[in-house]
């Protein structure tokens, strides 16, 4: 079952043309620990949640928005690590459909 699974998530990332993951499933990490190295563009306080909006070098367009710590000392032109709860991860078409 495992592997059949597996079968499924490779074949929805060949055809996918957009992945999408919410952003608590995107966890803040040292440097170089987790799946990508950002830069913080943003930093969103809004009472006890904090958002950070984030873009990933040499990777073209790709903005994240990652929920950190309400008490984060994270500022913007911060070098962080992303690590994506992987189970949680969905692919899509280029018309939006799930693949």
């Amino acid at each position: 079952e495992k592997e059949a699974r597996g079968r499924k998530a490779i074949k929805s990332y060949e055809t996918a043309n957009q992945v999408g993951i919410r952003a608590e499933h995107i966890h803040i990490v040292p440097v170089g620990k987790g799946n990508l190295d950002a830069v913080v563009d943003v930093v969103e306080y809004l009472g006890a949640e904090t958002f950070l909006i984030a873009h990933a070098d040499g990777l073209g367009d790709i903005r994240i928005r990652a929920a950190a710590d309400s008490r984060t000392d994270i500022s913007s032109g911060a070098k962080i690590g992303l690590r994506f709860d992987i189970s949680k991860i969905h692919f899509f078409d280029i018309d939006g459909i799930r693949v």
